[in-house]
């Protein structure tokens, strides 16, 4: 039987962690449309305050506290506290040297709390500071038009997308193009969403994974069907943010609906890691962690520090979601977002990704291991624009970019 539709859905943190203690919270739940979602108000600071501390006070990683009151109340217990929790990052990403006894003391729980809590309130302050300095760097933009891709027949749909006075290849590229930009993949992802069924549907979820300026995202959610994204880079957020609340997207006078974007990058374990970007393509974000942080490593690849961000895994994020879809563009980390998305990948149906054999040998994968872990998830992965070629000939023949589509042959909903 199909679920009801839910217009305002909510996104639910992990399960119930039984070896930590930590609760479950749902996140908001009935509210305008998530705990992230698209951070709505003019300035946009307070929401993303109150939006941060509910989510990393729910999900487990370097800011949620380590303990309830209730273990609190048991002064007899000790623990160690958890090194994620006080990963406050020197500029070469490695902790001060004052950080490094303490990542070995002893803390009662009530000092874990407080210390978690004092990390907590240090990284939000960064944040909105980080946030209102990368809103200046974006907050020109042109208003652009574009063609929806609607199916055969269906009344013509028009988007309007901010894009963003800087240097940026895509910026570039979308003030070039006229009514169309990328058609085939636009299309062929709104193809794939509508086997799903029809928009409003709450089994029809499409995740974007590196939102970008939204194109993906914004395309989706203007046919009707429920966005979540993840997006490391501010600027972009704020940027899709911009977009989604054009008076000319409005859908009887609100914004595009269901769409929620968390400000994000996903990976395989929760770290602080550093958004970096090329002064020629200021909003093609790279996220870099532990080793790859260093200022030597960023000069080297002509890439300029923008601001810090945190990790989280796809599988907590998603433990109440069963995508449709699922696009990644996260420029070379592919294997590392899939591997803290084990599970949420068995209730994904389609999963349209970039790859490049540079990229990926970059961030220490290779293609031949992507391929290696598609087949052991169960998913059949062919070439987007070259179908009739195996992709191991197409990575042998080209170090640069391949569209992938990969569908799940062990597809299995939370919805069935």
């Amino acid at each position: 039987m199909q679920p009801a539709i839910q217009r305002r859905s909510f996104i639910s943190p992990p399960r119930r962690n039984s070896r930590s203690g930590r609760e479950r919270l749902r996140l908001l739940r009935g509210g305008s449309r998530g705990p992230l979602h698209t951070l709505v108000c003019a300035s946009l600071g307070g929401c993303l305050i109150v939006s941060l501390v509910v989510l990393l006070t729910a999900v487990p990683g370097p800011f949620s506290l380590l303990h309830q009151r209730s273990h609190a109340c048991q002064p007899s217990q000790e623990t160690t506290v958890d090194a994620r929790i006080l990963q406050d990052n020197d500029k070469d990403g490695q902790p001060p040297p004052q950080h490094q006894q303490q990542h070995q003391q002893q803390l009662t729980p009530i000092e874990a709390e407080r210390s978690a809590a004092a990390a907590l309130v240090a990284y939000l302050v960064q944040s909105i500071n980080d946030y209102d300095r990368e809103v200046q760097a974006v907050a020109d933009c042109d208003e652009r038009t574009f063609r929806a891709p609607t199916a055969a027949g269906s009344p013509e749909r028009l988007l309007s997308v901010c894009v963003p006075r800087t240097m940026n290849l895509v910026s570039e590229s979308l003030r070039r193009e006229k009514g169309e930009w990328e058609k085939p993949q636009t299309m062929a992802i709104a193809d794939k969403m509508r086997e799903c069924g029809s928009p409003g549907d709450a089994r029809c979820v499409f995740v974007d994974v590196g939102v970008e300026e939204g194109w993906y995202a914004l395309n989706i959610a203007a046919l009707g069907y429920k966005v979540i994204g993840f997006e490391a880079m501010l600027r972009n957020v704020y940027a899709t943010t911009r977009s989604a609340h054009l008076p000319a997207n409005s859908f009887e006078g609100s914004a595009i609906p269901d769409i929620q974007i968390y400000p994000f990058a996903a990976g395989d374990k929760y770290e602080r890691c550093v958004v970096a970007s090329n002064p020629r393509n200021t909003l093609d974000g790279h996220t870099l962690c532990g080793a790859s942080n260093t200022s030597h490593v960023l000069e080297r690849a002509n890439l300029t520090r923008r601001h810090d961000v945190q990790t989280v895994l796809l599988d907590d994020m998603l433990a109440d979601v069963s995508p449709w879809m699922m696009k990644l563009d996260v420029e070379g980390a592919e294997l590392k977002v899939l591997r803290g998305a084990r599970e949420v990948l068995k209730r994904v149906k389609y999963v349209f990704h970039e790859a490049s054999r540079e990229l990926l040998e970059e961030k220490g994968d290779t293609p031949e291991e992507l391929l290696d872990f598609w087949k052991a998830m169960g998913f059949s992965c062919r070439p987007f624009q070259f179908s009739r070629e195996d992709l191991r000939t197409v990575f042998r023949r080209r170090r640069f970019m391949a569209d992938i589509l990969c569908t799940n042959l062990k597809f299995v909903s939370l919805y069935t």
